[in-house]
């Protein structure tokens, strides 16, 4: 037999490989030169682990055992897996699909055969028959127009897509770790000044009481000073209540279980200053530093590829097949060399009427990679615009804190100075009070602005894409961790 017809179609096949559809280009950008309306203090690149720059271990603590533990961190991590198997589905048609087949038959011919009939009768062929067999089947599709390339293509980019995806995901975690326990310590700090004001309150409508018994004050001051007392109380069960809330909240993200709570923070005090500057960088490194925009630009990449592999179905697909095998009429002869033979042939699929059908998946797969294009360019505006919101927020945020914390300073001196003018007998113990009652006020008021900087400090992080490359190595060396453990219990 000539093997010419056989070369023929490989050179062909390999002759005219090519990729059908269009070929990916990422998009371009105009973005501005800086952030922050042109501040020069807003120069330096932004920080990769945020929460370690916040000096705060046990926060630290917190975020990693999120990244090993948070059970959407956990199912983000199954569906990369998924996508790294379909991957491999797709790069699987570069490669013969190979199937194997035995049987075996027993074949009683009727007397009646009008073929065979007479000859049984006669002796001269067996009327039972038994046939032995064991064959391969081996089919291999030339990628000629790049249908399973360009679905490599888009897989791989699907693959990239989740990675990034699940590093978006990462950074929220953090945030999301990071403002619930900013939360949750400024809710016990709100407590513990609630608590004392209570006190302070108590204290202060004693003396009006004693007051209203000299005659010096009517009935009404007292009943109103006990409703102010009345109205702390009941807004002391609704701060608990957020405490515990937020005790729950913060465990889920960690991983555990609501009732374990977080005893970690038993003896974490009031919050601590938030760091100075803004490590802010330039407008054209978001685009590289933002998960959620880099997943969106792969998204975009596999819509692309996906034009090409619907493209490709208006072409012809060639195929070389296939099929060795063994056969006999005995099984002890089934191994024999003469029991041998093969077939082997090009072959080539061409579907040249479809109603429509091609045209629609292509049209679809445009529509879909118009989706992505649209997508990605909004999650680019989004990005843009939740880094210049937040950075608004924060910087108005702590023009506040210093305002109040200016006042607080004052009505601490006042406290004081009236401690001291009671103690020498030019103040009365009420004018003491009330003092200290304007001092807690504005301290509470205080820690309602220290937690907003503290929250929005973390929005602006997170806005930047800060943290996504460090969780994602916090949680490789997490499940390092586990993997030893296991290791060494089995």
């Amino acid at each position: 037999m000539s093997s010419r017809p056989l070369l023929s179609v490989l050179i062909l096949g390999l002759g005219c490989a090519c990729r059908v559809g269009p070929d990916y280009a990422p998009p371009e950008v105009e973005v501005a030169e800086r952030f922050g309306e042109g501040r020069d203090d807003l120069a330096d690149a932004p920080v990769d682990a945020w929460w370690e720059g916040f000096d705060d271990p046990l926060l630290q603590a917190l975020v990693e055992e999120a990244f090993a533990a948070n059970h959407d961190v956990r199912a983000s991590l199954e569906r990369v897996r998924v996508a790294r198997a379909l991957r491999r589905v797709e790069s699987s048609g570069y490669w013969p699909q190979v199937g194997v087949g035995a049987g075996y038959t027993w074949d009683r011919i009727s007397e009646g055969n009008p073929r065979f009939g007479p000859a049984v009768e006669a002796g001269l062929f067996p009327r039972d028959i038994e046939y032995w067999d064991v064959g391969f089947d081996v089919a291999w599709e030339l990628d000629v127009f790049g249908g399973t390339a360009r679905g490599v293509e888009a897989a791989t980019a699907e693959l990239q897509a989740e990675e990034l995806e699940r590093g978006a995901l990462m950074l929220s975690v953090a945030a999301e770790v990071a403002r619930e326990y900013v939360e949750l310590r400024a809710n016990r700090e709100r407590l513990r000044l609630f608590e004392g004001r209570v006190e302070d309150e108590r204290a202060r409508n004693a003396v009006l009481a004693r007051q209203r018994d000299g005659g010096y004050v009517p009935a009404t001051t007292v009943m109103r000073g006990r409703a102010a007392v009345l109205d702390l109380e009941s807004r002391v069960p609704t701060l608990e209540a957020e405490v515990r809330a937020g005790e729950f909240r913060l465990a889920v993200l960690l991983g555990r279980r609501p009732d374990e709570g977080v005893p970690e923070l038993a003896d974490a005090g009031a919050l601590p200053a938030a760091p100075a500057g803004v490590p802010l960088g330039l407008p054209s490194d978001l685009l590289r530093r933002r998960p959620d925009v880099l997943a969106a630009e792969r998204r975009l990449a596999a819509a692309t590829a996906q034009v090409g592999v619907a493209t490709a179905d208006y072409y012809p697909k060639f195929w070389l097949t296939g099929s060795p095998y063994l056969e006999a009429r005995d099984f002890e002869d089934l191994f024999q060399s003469s029991s041998t033979g093969w077939k082997f042939g090009p072959a080539v699929e061409w579907n040249l009427f479809s109603a429509g059908r091609v045209d629609a998946r292509v049209d679809a797969a445009e529509a879909r990679r118009a989706e992505a294009g649209i997508a990605y360019e909004a999650t680019v505006r989004r990005a843009f615009e939740e880094v210049e919101s937040s950075l608004v927020r924060y910087g108005k945020a702590t023009e506040s804190l210093a305002h109040q914390g200016e006042a607080v300073a004052l009505l601490r001196r006042n406290e004081a100075v009236q401690a001291r003018r009671r103690d020498a007998g030019i103040a009365t113990e009420l004018e003491r009070l009330d003092s200290r009652i304007d001092a807690a006020v504005a301290r509470l008021a205080l820690v309602d602005r220290e937690e907003l900087v503290w929250t929005q400090r973390v929005a602006l992080h997170k806005a930047l894409g800060g943290g996504w490359p460090s969780a994602e190595r916090v949680a490789r060396e997490a499940a390092a961790r586990d993997t030893q453990v296991e290791g060494g219990d089995s």
